[in-house]
């Protein structure tokens, strides 16, 4: 069970619910950059991916971990390019642009392997350029195309290209992005996990914590905050507040909030706002305690790879 689903049983989001931050939910900005096709899935993993390579590359001490594209092409290897839902989409539109099993596990591994070498040449460069953005931004696609391999056995038939359209939609975002809001000489986690907390909850995977904030990336025209939002970041700083229980030299989250990628706005608000609730260790002890019960009562499930799972 992932935290995405858990929190979408009735009796947990009727428990949790009472926790959500008190204010308006509308945010104070305005749409900047417009959708430019409607290949929202990638354009928002790509986004997150490339927001990523430019804070590593201006925080050299941050930490970051192995992809969810890298692990999608274990699978495609492991599985000898098939995919177990939808496996049709493996063999492109149609019978004349099928591509061999082992082709596609091929080109999978291509794409990490050249992503990787990009972005460590990125990392090393003093300053960026919309040249070398817009070639890290092709990157940044082709592995969020290949991320829901992972994430949900399938594969986008056109999962080796980046449209033109999406690249130039991830380079007004990112250029309008508050990164220097988003740095800290503390310590900084890209799409950080929750260690053996995090697997209680299918490996559950935020998008960043820095200088003691959690931020979750969202890539929306929404001016305001879905409660089920809300509920997520909640879980996230319950799972990270257990971990940090087992190894206390993890920061204390003490601000969580939003990136509004199309509208350049960050919205935050202090952590006290759910610990000081009359309620707040009530509930996370009942939190934990009920994703285990959901947990045991799952039947097994076979699965080809171990992996994250981005909620």
């Amino acid at each position: 069970m992932s935290l995405t689903s858990f929190l979408d049983v009735k009796e947990v989001t009727d428990v949790v619910k009472c926790l959500r931050p008190e204010g308006p939910r509308k945010i104070c900005a305005t749409l900047r950059v417009e959708p430019r096709s409607k290949r929202y899935t990638a354009v928002g993993g790509a986004f997150d991916y490339l927001l990523r390579f430019e804070i590593q590359r201006r925080a050299p001490h941050s930490v970051g971990r192995s992809w969810a594209a890298e692990a999608s092409a274990a699978i495609l290897s492991l599985t000898n390019g098939i995919v177990f839902a939808g496996s049709s989409a493996l063999n492109g539109q149609g019978p004349e642009h099928k591509l061999r099993p082992e082709e596609i596990a091929k080109r999978a591994h291509g794409i990490v392997q050249e992503a990787r070498a990009a972005v460590d040449s990125f990392c090393r460069r003093n300053v960026s350029d919309t040249g070398a953005l817009k070639e890290l931004a092709a990157h940044a696609l082709r592995l969020a195309k290949l991320d829901i391999v992972l994430r949900a056995r399938l594969l986008d038939p056109t999962f080796d290209r980046a449209e033109e359209e999406d690249i130039e939609d991830l380079i007004s975002m990112i250029s309008i992005a508050p990164v220097d809001n988003l740095l800290s000489a503390d310590a900084i986690f890209l799409n950080p996990t929750f260690g053996s907390t995090g697997r209680i909850l299918g490996g559950a995977d935020a998008d960043l914590i820095s200088g003691g904030t959690l931020i979750d990336f969202k890539v929306t025209k929404k001016l305001s905050m879905e409660a089920q939002w809300l509920d997520q970041l909640l879980g996230y700083f319950l799972l990270w507040r257990k971990e940090r229980s087992k190894t206390p030299a993890l920061p204390e989250i003490r601000r969580a909030g939003f990136l509004f990628a199309r509208h350049g706005h960050l919205w935050t608000f202090d952590a006290s706002a759910w610990t000081e609730h009359p309620d707040f260790l009530r509930i996370e002890r009942w939190f934990f305690k009920t994703a285990k019960e959901l947990r045991l009562s799952e039947p097994r499930a076979t699965s080809t790879a171990a992996g994250g799972v981005k909620d």
